[in-house]
Parts: C-alpha cells; structure tokens; sequence
C-alpha cells in the first residue's frame, strides 16, 4: 500500500520547484528514510513518486543535492542547481537550464522568495 496520494495524470509532467533544498532532521525514519521534509523537498518528492521529472534549486546548492539524492534513492527523477530566485538573472538561467535538461515545464511551483508589505506593480525588483 503506498504511503503518498496519486496523482496518475501527472505522469511525464516536467516541473520546477525552487526551493528544494532540505534543512534539519529529526533523526527519525519514515519506513526506510528520514521523516522530515521541508516544503520544496516534500513538493518534489510527492511530484517524483508520481512520475513527474522534477528541476529543482535552492540558494544551498549541497542541501538541493541532499534533496536530489532524497529523490533518486525513492527512484524520483530530479535534477538540481544552485539559485536565487530574489534574483531576475538567477531566475532566466534557472528556466534555460531547465528546459536543457527536459525540454520543456509543464509544472512551476514557487515556494520560496522574499518580499515587504507593499503594491507588487511599484515594488523595486530586489523587494519582490
């Protein structure tokens, strides 16, 4: 019996996930691997085990490859890299290399970022 919801329709879906990298641990497992997922990790890790191809970055590239090896091991495909997303030049490179490595993004999940109490349409590019 598996332990994740299944989404069949997803199957050879691309995704982008930011911020995928994985911080702290509990020590615990979770059948056979650590219990503890962040946000961007478990995200990817739900897409992998339903036949998503997951391209995955975080601003702690050795945190994004912990996820990847997370991924690989479940049999997840996934591929890293190291970015800022609070960056428009990171962001461009991000989506280039991306579409590199599987051809196309099917999926966008932005789950990290940074931003202040203000209008987004005024707002300077290293607020939003």
């Amino acid at each position: 019996m598996s332990t994740h919801a299944s989404f069949p329709d997803l199957k050879g879906k691309v995704a982008l996930v930011t911020g995928i990298g994985q911080t702290g641990s509990d020590g615990n497992v979770w059948g056979d691997e650590p219990r503890v997922w962040g946000n961007g990790a478990a995200t990817a890790r739900l897409l992998a085990l339903n036949g998503v191809k997951v391209f995955g970055c975080d601003i702690d590239v050795v945190s994004a490859k912990n996820t990847q090896q997370r991924i690989q091991a479940l049999g997840g495909a996934v591929e890293v890299a190291e970015a800022d997303v609070t960056k428009s030049g990171d962001v461009k490179w991000l989506v280039q290399e991306a579409l590199k490595a599987f051809g196309r993004i099917d999926i966008l999940v932005n789950n990290v970022g940074r931003s202040e109490p203000g209008c987004p349409a005024t707002m300077e590019e290293h607020i939003w």
